[in-house]
C-alpha cells in the first residue's frame, strides 16, 4: 500500500472516529436516563454472529467493492452496531430476539417488533453520525 493511500485511510479513520465521538448521546434513547457506559448493541444477536464469523471477522459490502481506502472485513464489535441504549434497556428490550432457543422457532409478533426496533436504532445511529460530519 503506497504512502498516499495510507494517509488517506488514516484521515478517513480519524474523521469517522471524531464523528462518532461527537454524535455520542449522554442519555439512553429508550429510558432517557444518563448513560455512564454505552452498550455496544448489535443489529444481529451476538449468539448468531459468533456462529457465522471467520477468525473473528465478517465480510461486508467492501468485500465486494474492494475500495482501497476501506477495510475488507469488520470485527465482531463493529458488525452492525449502535450505541444508543443503556445495557439494562438493551437486555430488557430484546429478550426474545437475543434468545437462541426462541430464534429456532417461528418468530412471534414481539420478536418481529424487536427486530424492527433494532433496525430503526441502527438507522438512527448512522444518521446521528452523518449529521455531525
Amino acid at each position: 500500500m503506497d504512502d498516499n493511500l495510507i494517509e488517506i485511510r488514516k484521515k478517513i479513520s480519524s474523521l469517522m472516529n471524531e464523528s462518532k465521538r461527537r454524535a455520542k448521546k449522554n442519555e439512553c434513547l429508550w429510558c432517557g436516563k444518563k448513560i455512564t457506559s454505552l452498550c455496544n448493541s448489535h443489529s444481529v444477536p451476538q449468539c448468531v454472529l459468533k456462529n457465522i464469523e471467520v477468525n473473528g471477522k465478517f465480510d461486508y459490502f467492501n468485500t465486494l467493492a474492494e475500495l482501497p481506502v476501506m477495510n475488507l472485513d469488520k470485527g465482531l464489535n463493529e458488525a452492525g452496531t449502535f450505541k444508543l441504549l443503556r445495557r439494562d434497556c438493551d437486555s430488557l428490550l430484546f429478550q426474545d430476539y437475543e434468545d437462541l432457543n426462541k430464534l429456532r422457532v417461528e418468530p412471534t409478533g414481539r420478536m418481529l417488533a424487536e427486530i424492527t426496533l433494532k433496525n430503526l436504532l441502527v438507522i438512527l445511529n448512522k444518521r446521528y453520525i452523518e449529521i455531525i460530519r
